[in-house]
């Protein structure tokens, strides 16, 4: 796996690990902004590989 794959990897894990942290304690306010923060990067993450991809 090259680097960009390595993170994106460590990006899906982490929002993973957050979403099953909030199905386990849903009412806890910090697991749900946790959860928001890895899904908000992986988010940002994947719309720049697009834009780099589209601008090929």
């Amino acid at each position: 796996m090259d680097v960009s794959n390595e993170h994106l990897k460590y990006l899906l894990d982490r929002t993973d690990v957050a979403f099953q942290a909030v199905m386990r304690e849903p009412e806890c306010d910090e697991l749900h902004l946790e959860y928001e923060y890895a899904k908000t990067e992986l988010d940002q993450y994947v719309a720049v590989v697009r834009q780099n991809l589209t601008s090929r």
